[in-house]
Parts: structure tokens; C-alpha cells; sequence
């Protein structure tokens, strides 16, 4: 996704075998809820994420936090095994 724009509701990405690139507005604010198997997340440091869970064991890791101030209408939610997922200001 090249550019998610402020006015989003929702976004739901389950997939194998593929790595996500998602470039946030900087007025972004939303809720992300992220489960990989063998795969993770990553946040350039300019990204305003805070993930207030995270669980990461040997094959599973589980994120769930804001980016921005969070929003509980306007989701990004991630299923992914064997894709990364990268979040990169846009």
C-alpha cells in the first residue's frame, strides 16, 4: 500500500509467502492488531507506533497497539506467515 491516507476505515491483510509495505500518512491515527508466523514487524523511526502488546516466541509473534493516537474505527489488522510487514512514512 503506497500511501494510506487519514480517511481509511479499515484494512485486513492475510497472506503466505509475502512481505507488506504500508506508507502511513503522518495524520494517521488507528488501531493495528498484528499475528505472523516466522515473520515480524518493523516501524521506521519516524512512525508514531506504540504497540502496548507484544509477544514474540520461538515461530509466533502477536502486536496489538496504536499508530498516532489510535482509533478504534479505523483498524489495520495483519495475518501473515512467512511476510514481513513494514511501516514507513509516507
Amino acid at each position: 500500500i503506497e500511501r494510506l491516507s487519514k480517511d481509511f476505515t479499515s484494512i485486513d491483510i492475510e497472506g503466505k509467502y509475502g512481505s507488506y509495505e504500508i506508507g502511513i500518512d503522518p495524520e494517521v491515527n488507528a488501531d493495528i492488531n498484528a499475528e505472523f508466523r516466522y515473520a515480524g514487524i518493523k516501524a521506521d523511526s519516524d512512525i508514531n507506533v506504540d504497540f502496548h502488546y507484544q509477544v514474540r516466541e520461538s515461530s509466533r509473534s502477536s502486536y496489538k497497539g496504536k499508530i498516532g493516537k489510535g482509533n478504534p474505527e479505523k483498524v489495520i489488522k495483519i495475518n501473515s506467515s512467512y511476510g514481513n510487514l513494514k511501516l514507513k512514512e509516507d
